[in-house]
């Protein structure tokens, strides 16, 4: 049984070549694939691009289950820096894998399994989907959202722990790396942003390509 926010690697996460992996949320089930870029695909994928005058990046553009195929290849969950997710619906997303590394003599803290302890680590790899922050545990092989194990603790933990009084500076700066601000941003996209998104569409190049095909024929006035 998998718990809300949970992405399980396996137990022997090393010896899958490719990770296909489900994590049960509030709204439906999501399949997790692991990628990993290399030098020579970006080199082919650029040089790709520019020879064909941008048309290639465009087809790209409106599949990313065929750009991810085409930027990255299939590797183990904790080795990848992007992810596939799907939904049920069959939408399909890019998520970048970022790792966060603590500064020289410090450490970061991650809560184990049971929620009731932090542990050390000198770094960790991290996700978001959908504004929830999966984190890679390698003690467990998987991915976990640490308010979901936050979740699972019972209020006697937290009355019984010696923090009781509350953290200092310091533990709450290297929580904030782990957990992230209590608050949801919404990053506002500019309107020439959006409209060069809009006009990029499957919709409206076809509208494109139609009045091209008219002009070219001397069927102006069907483009009016």
């Amino acid at each position: 049984m998998h718990l809300p926010g949970r992405i399980d690697g396996g137990a022997n996460c090393q010896a899958i070549r490719r990770v296909k992996k489900r994590v049960a949320s509030d709204e439906d089930t999501l399949k997790i694939y692991g990628y990993r870029t290399s030098k020579a695909r970006t080199i082919a994928f650029w040089t790709l691009s520019i020879v064909t005058l941008g048309i290639s990046r465009l087809f790209l553009h409106w599949s990313e289950k065929l750009y991810i195929k085409v930027r990255a290849t299939p590797c183990n969950l904790d080795q990848a820096d992007m992810m596939l997710v799907i939904d049920d619906h069959d939408v399909h997303t890019i998520r970048p894998v970022v790792e966060t590394k603590a500064a020289t003599g410090e450490h970061l803290v991650l809560p184990n399994e049971r929620g009731d302890e932090m542990i050390q680590v000198d770094r960790f790899k991290w996700f978001t989907f959908r504004k929830m922050k999966y984190v890679w545990f390698e003690s467990e092989c998987k991915y976990i959202t640490p308010a979901d194990i936050d979740s699972t603790v019972k209020v006697s933990v937290l009355q019984s722990s010696d923090q009781s009084s509350g953290l200092d500076s310091t533990e709450v700066a290297r929580r904030m790396l782990t957990y992230g601000p209590n608050l949801i941003a919404v990053n506002l996209k500019p309107i020439l942003v959006l409209l060069f998104k809009e006009a990029i569409t499957p919709f409206y190049i076809f509208q494109v390509f139609s009045v091209a095909i008219w002009h070219s024929n001397q069927y102006a006035a069907y483009a009016r």
